[in-house]
């Protein structure tokens, strides 16, 4: 249905190339573009090779790791998103470097698919390392694992579209 009048849309509504829904009763655009999210790659101080990761407690993905990141709020900085979102997820502040990699990913959320624009962000703490046993809204586990462990088996990860994200933080990690 249109979002502006609530037209029903009709198989021929929809421009696959554009992912678009064109209105028949008020001619609305109604693009389907990628929703902006971001992630960060928190390396931990005295081991670089060590990277954060959550153990996720909510779909998709339950019982799989993922790096602390989410959707972008409507007028927010993608770097201030990463920096809340690894706050609101593993109790971290930290400090927001370079972004490392910018890729797509498929998503389903609340039962339907999304196409996702994932900005990486590398991260250093600011504050005290996360606590022990800590558990939040959405990550039974938060923890640091050796990024080459975790590449060695990316069926672990909730989204395999972040195994090319720590594949370029290893990058940048040997120079490469």
């Amino acid at each position: 249905y249109c979002p502006r009048c609530g037209v029903a849309y009709r198989p021929q509504d929809f421009y696959p190339v554009e992912h678009l829904f064109l209105c028949p009763g008020c001619d609305f655009d109604f693009y389907q573009n990628p929703l902006p999210s971001a992630v960060v790659v928190l390396m931990h101080p005295d081991r670089a090779d060590d990277v954060l990761l959550l153990k996720r407690c909510t779909a998709p993905g339950i019982g799989h790791w993922c790096l602390p990141g989410g959707f972008i709020r409507y007028g927010e900085a993608p770097a201030a998103a990463a920096a809340r979102e690894a706050w609101e997820e593993a109790g971290v502040e930290v400090l927001i470097g370079p972004v490392l990699s910018v890729g797509l990913l498929d998503y389903i959320y609340r039962g339907r698919q999304l196409c996702i624009l994932e900005v990486a962000y590398l991260a250093h703490l600011s504050g005290p390392l996360p606590a022990a046993n800590l558990v939040t809204q959405e990550a039974s586990e938060v923890v640091f694992r050796p990024v080459g462990e975790v590449l060695r088996a990316t069926e672990v990860l909730a989204f395999p579209r972040q195994a090319e994200v720590l594949q370029a933080y290893q990058a940048m990690l040997s120079g490469s």
